[in-house]
Order: structure tokens, then C-alpha cells, then sequence
């Protein structure tokens, strides 16, 4: 789980809200991560190589999301075992755990060489409210739909191997579009699947007055 030092109200109500969809055994699993505070950045010669001729002028929220979702994906680079990262503003669908179990399942059996599985996205022309869609059938293994796909890394399952490309991708070629769009960018170099129906959720930053770190916060690293 990321989340922000200075936002404990959100890991508050992950937990709150994740205990009545997932129980306590799974929240008491998650383990909170720090996330990069943009907003305690300076810009260094490394910043600059890594975002290089990126198309969000140096804004501190993009580099700080991006800068805590690579710190992840190196820990898992350098493990043995897939992780499931979350981010705090998620929310999960009922009865989340045994969705979950049977979907892990479902992935070890169809596609066990997996690098990234998402559990919940954004579609195009669709504003999520960020309330989890009641459903009774078990999600099934899917190929995500990058002409859709309009974002998201709330709720994403991620392999050792995986996460080594991705790391590779960022070392090398730098992340010029949010880290997001960047997954979405070197998608023909990973084996991506989805959950269908999604997992998890999230609200679509599309009014000021909705709660984000990153959408309506323009100022930028100097």
C-alpha cells in the first residue's frame, strides 16, 4: 500500500473500508509503504536524466507517484514471490479476499508466466465514482484493452519478473509520461492480463473538488 506520510486520513480509511470488503486478516497483511512526497523534491541531474522530455513539465505529484511505484517494483525485482500493490485511495470489491484467492487461481493455471495483472483500471469514457460494482461471478483471466485502458495503478499485481522489466524500461529509456501511461506505452514488451470483471476501484479525478495528490497539483520541480 502506498501512501503519503502526511496523509494518514486515507490509510485510515483504506483500512476501515478494506476490513469491511476484505476482512481483517488481509488488511492486517498489507504492509504501508511511504510514498515519494513530491512536494520535498529538488531537481538533480538524476530527476532530469529519469524524466527526461516528459509531457508533464516536471510536475512534483507525476514525479512523486512514479519515484514510489519504481521504489516498489524494485523490491519486488529483487524477490521470489508476486506482490499486490495498492494504492491508498483504492477500494475494493466485496467479498475481495475469496475473489482474489479464486482469481489467483485462475492465473496460476492460464497464465502462469504473467509480469503485471491489473484488478482494477480506468476505461475510456467512463467516470468511476470509485464505488465498487456489485457482482456474484468470479473474475476470469483477461488480455486488458489498451485502446480502452485510461489509466490507473491502484490496484495491480505484479511478478518478480515483471517488475525487472519494468525497471529496465525506467533505468534505461527514462518515463517520460506518468507511470501509468508509461506502463501503458511498453505494453507490447510485458505479458499483461486483467481481472474481468475488476477487483478493485477507484474515483476519477475529473472535478477539483475531488480528492488527489497528483491531478490538481501543477506546481513543479525547480
Amino acid at each position: 500500500m502506498i501512501n503519503l506520510d502526511r496523509r494518514p486520513d486515507r490509510w485510515a480509511t483504506f483500512r476501515e473500508l478494506a476490513t469491511a470488503a476484505a476482512g481483517t486478516a488481509f488488511v492486517d497483511r498489507c504492509h504501508r509503504r511511504s510514498a515519494i512526497d513530491g512536494k520535498e523534491l529538488t531537481l538533480t541531474p538524476d530527476l532530469e536524466r529519469r524524466f527526461r522530455g516528459n509531457d508533464f513539465g516536471f510536475r512534483r505529484g507525476v514525479i512523486g507517484c512514479a519515484l514510489s511505484h519504481l521504489e516498489v517494483w524494485r523490491e519486488v525485482a529483487n524477490g521470489d514471490s508476486a506482490c499486490l500493490v495498492l494504492e491508498d485511495d483504492v477500494r475494493l470489491g466485496d467479498a475481495f479476499t475469496g475473489q482474489l484467492v479464486e482469481f489467483l487461481g485462475r492465473l496460476d493455471a492460464e497464465c502462469p508466466e504473467f509480469e503485471l495483472a491489473f484488478l482494477g483500471w480506468f476505461v475510456h469514457g467512463v467516470v468511476s465514482d470509485g464505488q465498487p460494482l456489485p457482482t456474484r461471478r468470479a473474475a476470469s483471466v483477461s488480455a486488458l484493452d489498451w485502446t480502452s485502458y485510461a489509466g490507473g495503478t491502484f490496484a495491480y499485481l505484479l511478478s518478480p519478473p515483471g517488475a525487472r522489466r519494468l525497471v529496465e524500461l525506467a533505468d534505461s529509456e527514462g518515463m517520460q509520461r506518468a507511470v501509468d501511461w508509461f506502463i501503458a506505452d511498453h505494453a507490447a514488451s510485458l505479458t499483461a492480463v486483467c481481472s474481468e470483471p475488476p477487483l478493485a476501484f477507484s474515483k476519477v479525478s475529473h472535478r477539483p473538488d475531488i480528492d488527489s495528490d497528483i491531478q490538481w497539483d501543477s506546481d513543479v520541480i525547480s
